[in-house]
């Protein structure tokens, strides 16, 4: 991960008391006519999804999907084993926006800066100044998507797809949960272009604690 990335991320964290998490996938050739909902559901459906949200999970070195394996022969190398499960809900229709990029920046500023204009504020965490939060959010996108030969679409997913905390705990642990439905969880997603064929799918999510 990034440099650029993780100073976002832990930021989102900081200021909104919240999880968050970066998912990256490769579409690959022939898709000029790209349907996110279509390639979105088969990676939920296939657990690709759930597997991205672990890898990035652990990335952070927060290991809440994992238990770790001690092997006998693994000369004190240790093994991070994925739990049971998917934090898809089940959910086959996803509630999908393509927004500006001016309106996502109004959403990262509204983040960083705890303003409260569009998610709950939280009663715990350290928001950014503007100064440092335009800034941030300046950076992010000139060193994440530069112009070169792509050109970029935004989305915003309602949070309803993946299992809650609650919902978890309800369970007894046995599923998965992500998000808090504490009026911060947020999806953007990023697809990235390449001429008239989408190539690259990145999911940012966040999950704001109560």
């Amino acid at each position: 991960m990034t440099h650029i990335r993780t100073r976002l991320l832990d930021a989102l964290d900081e200021s909104m008391n919240a999880k968050t998490a970066w998912l990256e996938f490769s579409v690959g050739g022939g898709h000029d006519r790209f349907d996110l909902q279509f390639f979105l559901l088969r990676q939920l459906r296939a657990g690709y999804f759930h597997y991205e949200l672990v890898e990035a999970d652990l990335e952070r070195g927060w290991d809440r999907y994992v238990n770790f394996l001690f092997p006998a022969k693994s000369k004190g190398v240790v093994w991070p084993l994925p739990k049971p499960g998917n934090v898809w809900n089940g959910k086959e229709t996803l509630t999908i926006t393509e927004v500006d990029f001016e309106m996502v920046e109004r959403y990262l500023k509204d983040m960083l800066t705890k303003t409260g204009g569009y998610f709950s504020v939280a009663g715990h965490g350290t928001p950014l100044s503007m100064a440092e939060t335009e800034q941030l959010v300046r950076d992010f996108f000139a060193e994440t998507y530069p112009a070169a030969n792509y050109h970029y679409r935004y989305f915003t997913i309602l949070p309803d797809f993946l299992r809650t905390e609650h919902e978890s705990d309800a369970s007894d642990y046995t599923l998965p949960g992500y998000f808090e439905a504490a009026g911060r969880d947020f999806v953007l997603v990023i697809v990235g272009y390449e001429g008239d064929e989408a190539d690259t799918v990145d999911v940012l999510m966040t999950g704001g604690y109560s």
